[in-house]
Formats: structure tokens, C-alpha cells, sequence
């Protein structure tokens, strides 16, 4: 997670060309950060919770990124 956590913070995922080679990865992991229920952890995360925690951060902000750009250039995709 700490490694993942680095390389994110490193990348610009807010570039178009950027996010759309790492699209796929990023998916994959959002979807493995549904999974992981950071209210069930408790108030006093451990290091691990405050990496996933971290890491839905970090991801949340790229998603939202995506969808104002794709919001904003007419393409309105829906999800399945």
C-alpha cells in the first residue's frame, strides 16, 4: 500500500493521457478499496487503515477528476 501510495502521489493522474494508460489499473483498484469497510476498522485507525484509508483518498480524487473531464467534454458514459 505505502509503495502504491508513493507512486500515485507521484503521477498526474489529472493529465488525460496519463489516467487513460493507467485506467484499467486504477479501476481494479477502486474496486478492491469497495471492499475495504474503514468504518468497521474504528476510530483509531492502524497503519494499515490509514493507508487504505490513504489510498481512497488518493482515488476518490482521481475519479472525480474523471468525471468532470468527461462531463465537460460532452462524453457522458454510464456505468453497468
Amino acid at each position: 500500500r505505502k509503495l502504491l501510495i508513493r507512486t500515485l502521489e507521484q503521477l498526474d493522474l489529472a493529465d488525460a493521457e496519463t489516467f487513460q494508460l493507467l485506467e484499467a489499473s486504477l479501476t481494479y483498484i477502486w474496486h478492491l478499496l469497495s471492499k475495504v469497510h474503514l468504518d468497521q476498522l474504528g476510530t483509531t485507525l492502524s497503519r494499515a487503515g490509514k493507508q487504505w484509508y490513504q489510498l481512497q483518498c488518493l482515488l476518490g480524487a482521481t475519479q472525480l477528476e474523471q468525471s468532470e473531464r468527461t462531463l465537460s467534454h460532452g462524453k457522458i458514459e454510464t456505468q453497468a
